[in-house]
């Protein structure tokens, strides 16, 4: 379906998932259980998609546990999407690190085609109007050397065009996209896709924030990200539209149950295991 200048592939007219009780779970289960004994060695059965009971069912408070999505890694693999999304592809240089857009490759045309969506992927000579040129991404990366304040050189996210991602970690790149995407995107590639990757960066960060009222986040912030999401999904090919993206709005339904998104990220774990890695790296051996 083409309305405007969106482009969708399908209509979605399935009813919204049921979320399950924990007594629905284990109901499940029990029948995946006698389903799959004796089934050794071949894939087991699933009921409800629950292939066996969890270990953790002997404890008394199981049925609380909340299986949560983790706010760092949704939002790195959100970001990372959203900056491949906007690489060119290249053989690789000292200026732009070996890449190549997926919004080009043989399977996401055929799938456009099929759908009858983005006819415009077919002409060779004109690349998407999604993808940066190489100046371009340079130009972005430079941005980040006009800086100016508190921030010392070392903390400045670095080569993100370059890489696809900046500095060393999640940290970095999340820290990136909330703080400086918009000023190094201004005035670079299609501002119809700069600026939806850039509102959506502006919720994630809302998000970010240390105390959040979990009503607002619900009644607007969700609905907005929607919004958001949903042009996504007609401004590009469905390739760029991962099961992340729909991630997004598990994380905003987890505030009213488990509270801010940071407090019970795993940036303080990702943070711990680096240390111990140091610690245990044997400088002889690797």
């Amino acid at each position: 379906m083409y309305r405007a200048k969106y482009h969708f592939g399908f209509d979605e007219l399935r009813p919204p998932p049921k979320k399950r009780t924990y007594d629905e779970y284990k109901e499940s289960a029990a029948i995946a259980e006698e389903q799959n004994e004796g089934r050794r060695g071949r894939p087991l059965f699933a009921h409800r998609g629950v292939k066996k009971l969890w270990s953790l069912d002997i404890l008394p408070y199981a049925c609380h546990i909340h299986w949560s999505i983790d706010m760092m890694h949704c939002w790195n693999n959100v970001v990372v999407d959203m900056v491949a999304s906007l690489r060119p592809t290249t053989s690789g240089d000292r200026k732009m690190y070996k890449n190549t857009n997926r919004t080009t490759s043989a399977n996401v045309l055929e799938g456009c085609r099929q759908d009858n969506i983005h006819q415009h992927l077919d002409d060779e000579d004109t690349p998407p109007p999604w993808i940066f040129t190489k100046k371009e991404c340079i130009a972005t990366d430079a941005a980040m050397f006009k800086v100016i304040g508190k921030c010392s050189y070392e903390e400045r996210p670095l080569g993100v065009m370059r890489s696809g991602k900046a500095g060393k970690s999640s940290h970095d790149t999340i820290f990136w996209a909330m703080t400086y995407a918009r000023w190094c995107f201004r005035n670079k590639g299609c501002a119809v896709y700069t600026d939806n990757i850039c509102d959506i960066f502006d919720i994630l960060s809302t998000l970010n924030s240390g105390r959040l009222n979990g009503t607002h986040v619900i009644n607007v912030l969700k609905p907005k990200l929607i919004k958001l999401l949903v042009a996504r999904a007609g401004l590009l090919p469905p390739s760029e539209c991962p099961l992340t993206l729909h991630e997004l709005l598990h994380i905003c339904d987890q505030v009213l149950e488990i509270g801010v998104p940071r407090m019970s990220s795993l940036f303080k774990f990702e943070k711990m295991n680096l240390m111990l890695k140091k610690l245990l790296k044997n400088a002889a051996k690797g």
